[in-house]
């Protein structure tokens, strides 16, 4: 099973003093016990999630848009980069989906679709009966035992469907930093109907604020401050939109937003859908056929093939859908990467919240 459970080492303080609570806050306890919560959340079996994820971008200067504007009709790598610059502009970021069908450790599919321009339309991923395989529109990839090899670590399709879980549980959780990370609590104060918790994790400091909610019973995060050792304007974070989730058992923000210390958004997380699983999923975790039509993707389309386990290459013909060549391949030294694990590091660099970023929640 998934689990997010730590081993979180609390400690105590009064702000400036350094002198242990006599009697611990009303609001302290409140907070272990959600980070318990938090530490114990599983993700449940037989259920599909739905994430939608806004990536800041780097502003082009207008000299660089102008000379992406006159190079696009003569250059495709130019024509590619302009699309993509007035797609994700007109988004505020660039935009991808995350659609997450989960019935149990190894069985479970990710389809993942960028909603901004981009000149791969998709890479999923699945674990099933049929093996782990990663497929896009021009290339399938598939393993009998891509879980075990231990040499792929990072890559390998389950390595994918745990940053999404984990995300999830960011959203659990109310903070944007792996909950096994030791941290200290060096003060609380109330103020408004809300509480401020001062917190040491790792070489930063943070204020956390957070609500009472559920009778006295339960407590949300609303906002994370990156305290900034210069006193800089702080990078700040937003769960927005909390609510009790039948489904997962535990309160769970629906959004969350972070901004650079400059003003900039960096990232927002929509999590727009949770719900019972609608799929059979013996069917949808099948190795798509070269001639086959995937229900989310529809006919295919790849025209390659590479089967790590049998460590060779399949060339498939566009029109015939027929095996055109057979390519042998060292099963050590060429692993055929080059296209879709270089997608697979951008789709997982999205998941950046999992670590402690000096400049920002």
């Amino acid at each position: 099973m998934y689990s997010f459970r730590s081993c979180i080492v609390v400690m105590v303080f009064i702000a400036g003093g350094g002198v242990a609570f006599a009697q611990s806050h009303p609001v302290e306890q409140l907070f272990r016990s959600h980070i318990d919560e938090a530490r114990a959340f599983i993700l449940p079996e037989n259920i599909e999630v739905s994430l939608d994820l806004l990536v800041g971008i780097r502003l082009l200067t207008d000299k660089e848009v102008d000379k992406l504007r006159r190079l696009a009709p003569t250059d495709v790598d130019a024509e590619h980069r302009y699309e993509k610059f007035l797609s994700q502009s007109k988004a505020g970021g660039e935009a991808s989906r995350f659609e997450l069908f989960y019935g149990k450790p190894g069985l479970w599919r990710l389809n993942s679709t960028p909603m901004t321009y981009s000149a791969v339309p998709y890479v999923d991923r699945a674990s099933g009966s049929d093996g782990d395989w990663v497929l896009s529109s021009y290339q399938l990839q598939t393993s009998s035992n891509w879980r075990d090899v231990d040499e792929d670590a990072g890559y390998r399709p389950q390595d994918r469907v745990d940053l999404v879980i984990r995300s999830v549980g960011v959203m659990v959780a109310g903070i944007p930093w792996p909950v096994d990370m030791e941290y200290s609590v060096l003060s609380i104060e109330d103020k408004k109907g809300q509480s401020e918790i001062l917190l040491s994790v790792g070489e930063g400091q943070y204020r956390l604020t957070v609500e009472v909610v559920g009778g006295g019973e339960r407590l949300r995060v609303r906002r994370v401050e990156n305290l900034q050792s210069d006193g800089a304007n702080p990078g700040v974070g937003e769960f927005l939109e909390w609510e009790y989730s039948d489904i997962l058992g535990v309160d769970v923000a629906r959004t969350y937003v972070s901004m650079l210390p400059s003003g900039q958004m960096e990232k927002e997380y929509r999590l727009f859908h949770i719900g019972k699983l609608s799929k059979d999923l013996d069917v949808i975790t099948r190795s798509p056929a070269a001639d086959g039509v995937d229900e989310f993707r529809g006919a295919a389309t790849y025209t390659s093939v590479i089967k790590h386990t049998a460590g060779d290459r399949v060339n498939l013909d566009p029109e015939s859908r027929g095996i055109t060549s057979l390519v042998d391949m060292d099963n050590g030294k060429d692993r055929g990467y080059p296209f879709v694990f270089v997608i697979s590091v951008v789709f997982a660099a999205v998941f950046a919240v999992m670590v402690i970023r000096k400049q920002s929640i």
